[in-house]
This record gives structure tokens, sequence and C-alpha cells, in this order.
């Protein structure tokens, strides 16, 4: 927009009408499309609660807005009121049994609560109703892979990159099923794919680190883990893995330095207490 800011444009309109005193249907409704985007604006910028006060007078004045619905139902579960979100995403599939982001929104909430039945059916609804809506191939393959249907998961990553080739999360769900099936050589194949499109995806360089720890590959493996912690210095899991590398090459100061940074951020750590005493007992 010419403001460079969604709330500041919607804002701008809302300032120059007082709904009490609108009379036609369609100036209402413009009003409600107004607030619905004031309240978008607000999600932008992290304000969800009130996008959700934006949200709930655009449903006063159009009690069946169903865009506005499905975006408070994603406010409320940004700040974790799920069963309100639940509440609004079935609303809108009652209003419209052919909403496929409100059927993907909901399977995500049951993904999240490990209701991987209902997810499933729900991501299957989205796709049925949008094919192309790759994001629910996804995200119904992460619940096949849950299950530990392994087939189905790599059928559904394997559609959703057939839409979208630079999807670096589907890669990285499809090389997390082939690292759960041993096959550790396509597992760094897809984990590769994903840190290219997305360089800064720590999860995906420590599990290639892991992938090429298990094939004895130690050096590239903790290339991936410093990596990570080059992202993320806070990274817990690459502290672990390159302390156990490091001790099993006979590298003992080095394995000592990363159970040193673990207690460092958690004192209380007793993994990386036992780690450090046995390594000055083989020193």
């Amino acid at each position: 927009t010419l403001w460079g800011d969604n709330y500041l444009l919607w804002d701008d309109m809302l300032k120059k009408f007082n709904l009490s005193t609108l009379q036609r249907v369609h100036e209402k409704q413009r009003i409600a499309f107004a607030y619905n985007f004031r309240g978008l604006g607000q999600a932008e910028k992290g304000n969800y609660r009130e996008a959700i006060e934006d949200y709930n007078v655009a449903l006063q004045i159009n009690g069946n807005y169903s865009e506005a619905l499905n975006n408070r139902a994603n406010a409320y579960a940004m700040i974790g009121q799920h069963d309100l979100a639940f509440r609004d995403f079935s609303q809108i599939i009652k209003m419209n049994p052919k909403h496929a982001d409100a059927y993907y929104n909901r399977a995500n909430l049951y993904l999240h609560r490990k209701n991987i039945d209902e997810a499933v059916k729900d991501f299957t609804q989205a796709i049925n109703t949008d094919p192309g809506m790759a994001d629910a191939f996804n995200n119904r393959g992460v619940a096949f892979r849950l299950q530990r249907q392994y087939g189905r998961a790599l059928e559904d990553f394997n559609r959703a990159l057939s839409i979208n080739r630079k999807f670096a999360e589907a890669y990285f769900n499809r090389g997390s099923v082939f690292y759960l099936q041993k096959q550790y050589i396509a597992a760094i194949s897809n984990f590769t794919q994903a840190v290219q499109i997305k360089p800064r995806y720590a999860d995906a360089y420590f599990n290639r680190g892991v992938s090429f720890a298990h094939l004895g590959q130690y050096d590239h493996a903790i290339e991936d883990f410093r990596h990570v912690l080059n992202i993320d210095g806070h990274y817990v899991p690459a502290l672990q893995n390159l302390g156990s590398l490091f001790r099993q090459m006979k590298r003992c100061e080095e394995s000592s330095e990363q159970y040193v940074k673990i207690l460092r951020m958690n004192p209380d750590d007793q993994n990386a207490r036992e780690n450090l005493k046995e390594i000055e007992r083989i020193k």
C-alpha cells in the first residue's frame, strides 16, 4: 500500500466512519471489511489481542464473515486459546463445508494436540477441496510419520514437492522419514536440499549432522553441528552431539568445552556434569 503499513491504512479509513450512523448494508459491509483488514495489520505486528478486538467488531457487523472468523481463529491459536480457535474453525466449516483453509487450520490444532486421526481427516478434507495446497500435503505427511505410516508420509511429501519444488520443510520432513528408516544417504540428500533453499535451517543441519555421524563421517557431522551453533548458540543437542563425537575421537579438551557450554546455560544439567567427570577420568 501507499502507507507501507496495513494497520495505518485501515485505521485511517475507520476514522472517517461512525458505525452507529451507517444505515446501508453495503456501507456496513465496507466497515466490516476494514475492521478485518486492520485486524490483519495488528496480527502482522504480533498484536493478536488487538487483532481479535477488530475481528470481533467485523463479526458483530456480519456474523457470517468467514474470513474474519478464520483470522480470529488463527489469532486465538497464536495466543494459545485453542478451544476458541477450534470453535471458530468449526463454525466456518458449518457455514462453508468447502473452506479449505479452515480444515487445514483446524487440522494443525489437532496435530498440536496429538489427535492424529482427526488431523489426517481434516488435512484430507483440505486437500480434497484444494488439491494444490502443498502445506496440507506436507502436514498430513507429518501426521502419517507420527503414525509410522512411512510410505504414506513419503507420498505426501512427494506431492507437496511436486506442487512447490522450493518447499524446504517438505525436503526436511522427507529426509526425516528416510532417517527413521535408516536410509542415511537419502536423508542427507534431502536435508541438503532443505539448507540450500533455507540457509539458516538449523534443524536440517542438525539432522544432517546426525545422519553423517551414523555413517561414521564424523568430520562432516562436526561441521554441521558447528553450523547449527553459528545459527543458534543455545542449540543444546548440537553441543551434546559435538561433545560425544569429540569424546569418541579422543579429542577430550574439545569434548569438555561443549559440556562446559551446556552447564553455563543450565547448571543443573546432570548429563553434562557426568560427561565432564568421565572425560576427566579418561584424560
